[in-house]
């Protein structure tokens, strides 16, 4: 698609900060995850205020927002991962990779590094996702991050079988309940761009309109993208209203400038 899409995709995977969720802050709570992951199941998925159901053209997708969260294996990073942070990014992003280090079987904390560090424009970002997917290549909050942000940059065959034929993102990964909102953005915007590249409109447009309720500034970026494809004549309409208002600007800097020029002659 588009260079104005391409450039919005470091957009796309939002930076997720790790979280507790509300129903787990309590010390009693805690202590029990420390011993059992299905209590930390059942105290998230406990919380109704994080957990939102979309019924689309394409099916109905559930999400919480501690869904990653879930899937965290091992009981003491459970814990780790939920004491405070630092407030800079730079600095978050290090202390994450200094716990994965530790937890090297476990995705989340590389996978929550990689994407602050994109969100914030870190060097290295874009290549750390990379290496994580690899690592992780069944961690489905990185492979769709990945497809996502690589999604013109990849062979189209590759990206294809990084999300498959079938909108039904619960039937490929039946071991996960819930998704993470992003993870589910990042999904459908990778097969909008397969099914516009292969020119199916009409299908594409069916998951930008999927995408709407879950992320609707990426749907409107997606939307736009497709139709300046689909209508040429409007983005030469873009350049031309853009150049009319820089050459606008540059008229009034040019009067401007002849009248303190006029002026200091009058003064002087």
């Amino acid at each position: 698609m588009a260079a104005q899409h391409k450039n919005n995709r470091k957009r796309r995977a939002r930076k997720l900060r790790p979280r507790t969720p509300r129903a787990l802050r309590e010390a009693d709570a805690w202590q029990l995850v420390k011993h059992d992951q299905k209590v930390r199941h059942a105290a998230i998925e406990a919380d109704p205020t994080e957990r939102e159901i979309f019924t689309t053209p394409l099916g109905t997708y559930r999400t919480h927002t501690f869904a990653n969260e879930l899937h965290i294996r091992n009981p003491k990073l459970a814990v780790e991962i939920s004491q405070e942070l630092p407030q800079d990014d730079q600095k978050i992003a290090a202390h994450l990779r200094e716990i994965a280090a530790r937890y090297p079987d476990e995705p989340y904390p590389i996978y929550q590094s990689a994407i602050i560090g994109l969100e914030s424009r870190q060097r290295g970002a874009e290549e750390e996702l990379r290496q994580a997917y690899q690592r992780f290549p069944d961690y489905p909050a990185l492979r769709y991050a990945y497809a996502a942000t690589f999604a013109r940059r990849i062979d189209w065959e590759e990206l294809r079988t990084l999300v498959g034929t079938d909108p039904d993102l619960h039937a490929r990964h039946s071991d996960w309940r819930f998704f993470a909102p992003d993870t589910v953005a990042n999904f459908l915007s990778a097969q909008a761009e397969i099914v516009f590249h292969e020119k199916e409109y009409e299908e594409a447009l069916q998951y930008v309109e999927a995408l709407h309720p879950i992320d609707p500034n990426l749907a409107r970026i997606l939307l736009t993208t497709i139709d300046l494809e689909l209508h040429p004549w409007k983005r030469v309409r873009s350049y031309l209203m853009l150049g009319g208002i820089v050459l606008l600007a540059l008229g009034i800097l040019a009067a401007v400038g002849y009248g303190l020029f006029r002026l200091v002659l009058w003064l002087f």
